[in-house]
């Protein structure tokens, strides 16, 4: 039962008004509660032995499959990857390729430079004119 909060002057009116006017049921009310009641069960008895309904039927496949594609997920992330790691990059370089690395550093410093006193389109073939290079 709900108590009612002594400071709320509305809910002390509702008490009031309540216990001036004490609510009887009808003589009838509880035989007509347990005939609604037995009849209730009675229509519950009878559909639970015929076949189960279309939505129970989809409800219980459905869940079925939504845990099965679930478990799917779950197993596909924590399998192993089968991307190859590469464990540690290679400890010595020739010096041809220390001496290409330290070409592009040096032309590739002096970048915002070309970008400002070129155009977009001489950037572009700056760029081009690397790639071939590192190509051959």
């Amino acid at each position: 039962m709900k108590t009612t909060d002594p400071r709320d002057p509305l809910d002390q009116k509702i008490d009031a008004l309540l216990a001036s006017r004490p609510i009887e049921p009808s003589a009838d009310f509880l035989d007509r509660v347990l005939a609604a009641t037995d009849e209730l069960d009675q229509n519950a008895a009878s559909s639970r032995t015929g076949t189960s309904s279309h939505t129970t039927r989809f409800l219980r496949w459905g869940f079925g499959i939504a845990a099965a594609i679930a478990l799917a997920f779950v197993g596909m992330q924590m399998r192993p990857s089968t991307v190859p790691v590469i464990s540690q990059p290679s400890q010595s370089l020739s010096s041809n390729d220390a001496q290409e690395i330290l070409m592009l550093e040096e032309g590739l410093s002096n970048l915002p430079e070309i970008e400002s006193n070129a155009g977009s389109l001489q950037l572009l073939a700056t760029f081009d004119a690397i790639f071939f290079e590192i190509e051959s």
